[in-house]
């Protein structure tokens, strides 16, 4: 098994294991679930269970013990060149930072799907002021890194279905935010874009996106 591919798992084990903890911190601590799936967070749930699909795929194709073709020809490697692993390996561990960095400033605000009913805060600072969603940004990063590591075209459902569920996720949980936190929610909004960037602040009228 190649770096690239240790690196791959090594992405892959650090976000399991911070929304394992996570998950677990807050319900033997706080009695609080971290996870909230209900019929009105339909799209976490798409979204959730295709990245676990492709978490499945991820140690299929990486692991010694795996790396079968399971659907001939799509799965098999198409593009192998040194400088796409190099930017898909530089995508990946690019991601998994902002991963880590969003979960340290989340700390016990740190939720899975939307609760209607649950407590927190706005977060603003940290990576949270160059991103609102920096762990949306993750997956998009990881899942197009790991698409360019191993070149296997089958892979490119799989990141093209759940960025789409994730940015209207991200649209949910905005609108979800604006009544939470109103005025609050609407000044960081107009600070901070969506994925990355901050906004210059001016007076007068801005562009909602």
């Amino acid at each position: 098994m190649d770096l690239f591919r240790w690196l791959e798992l090594a992405a892959l084990g650090l976000f399991l294991g911070l929304a394992s903890y996570r998950a677990v911190h807050l319900r033997l601590r706080h009695g609080v679930s971290g996870i909230a799936f209900d019929r009105q967070n339909r799209l976490a749930i798409g979204a959730f269970v295709i990245t676990w699909c492709w978490a499945l795929a991820v140690l299929w194709y990486a692991l010694p013990i795996g790396g079968h073709a399971l659907v001939p020809p799509l799965d098999l490697p198409v593009w192998r060149w040194l400088p796409f692993r190099l930017l898909g390996i530089g995508m990946v561990a690019t991601g998994s930072a902002l991963n880590l960095l969003a979960h340290i400033r989340l700390g016990d605000n740190w939720r899975l799907g939307i609760g209607q009913n649950a407590d927190g805060q706005l977060i603003t600072t940290g990576v949270y002021a160059y991103s609102r969603h920096p762990i949306y940004l993750f997956f998009n990063l990881y899942f197009a890194g790991t698409l360019l590591v191993e070149g296997r075209p089958v892979l490119l459902p799989f990141w093209l279905v759940v960025g789409l569920l994730l940015h209207f996720e991200a649209l949910r949980e905005e609108r979800f935010l604006e009544v939470r936190f109103g005025p609050a929610w609407r000044e960081y909004r107009r600070r901070v874009r969506r994925f990355w960037g901050r906004r210059p602040v001016v007076d007068g009228p801005t562009f909602r996106r």
